[in-house]
């Protein structure tokens, strides 16, 4: 399975950029790299629990597994005594869901639920029924599978306008404390009073142009 999978992205690959993909396997390279030691030590596998293991009753259940829900189960689960259930709707990952560049590819499959957006008054003009593609994140992992792993917080305006609803605790003040504190901020970004390092989710500027 692993194999047909590095053969379609390469003949995907060649077809959208021609010949030059083919003449330059570092990134093949790397990952069969990853793929070998893999096999060598495969802790840390994902594999399916027969449901006669799972527990009656949990006292988290997280829905899930995109990078939120990861970081909060990690979290709980470091209270020995309390049993955390994950959900996810899709798959576990592959090797290639960990390299950026083919997140445009994966687009294009069953680790993208394929949502569209609604009909805007001056959005998606050119598309059908002008709704825009909406790629939302399907497996473990969630969206950073196939967005290229890009970090973002969203506007403040729309945490405060969830607050404005009815939602006490989720306006800007209130969540901004939480993205700092789930941060491990790289290069220049680390000294920035806007990020923080010490968490779980490393945050970095792009590393090559």
């Amino acid at each position: 399975m692993w194999a047909v999978t590095t053969v379609a992205l390469l003949l995907s690959l060649q077809l959208q950029h021609g010949e030059s993909v083919l003449r330059d396997l570092s990134v093949l390279e790397a990952t069969l790299s990853q793929h070998r030691d893999l096999i060598r030590n495969p802790e840390g596998l994902p594999y399916d629990v027969p449901t006669s293991k799972l527990w009656e009753e949990y006292d988290f259940v997280v829905i899930g597994a995109g990078t939120s829900g990861s970081v909060v189960t990690n979290r709980l689960t470091e209270v020995p005594k309390w049993k955390v259930l994950l959900l996810e709707a899709g798959r576990e990952e592959i090797k290639f869901t960990d390299i950026p560049v083919f997140a445009a590819h994966f687009q294009l499959t069953d680790y993208n639920w394929g949502y569209r957006s609604q009909r805007q008054k001056d959005a998606c003009l050119a598309f059908k029924d002008e709704r825009c593609a909406w790629p939302r994140g399907k497996g473990m992992g969630g969206t950073s599978i196939i967005n290229y792993m890009i970090y973002t917080r969203g506007h403040p305006r729309d945490y405060d306008g969830w607050e404005e609803m009815g939602n006490p605790g989720w306006g800007w003040k209130d969540v901004y404390k939480y993205f700092l504190k789930s941060e491990n901020a790289h290069d220049d970004l680390a000294k920035s009073e806007f990020h923080s390092t010490g968490g779980y989710l490393d945050v970095s500027r792009l590393p090559y142009r």
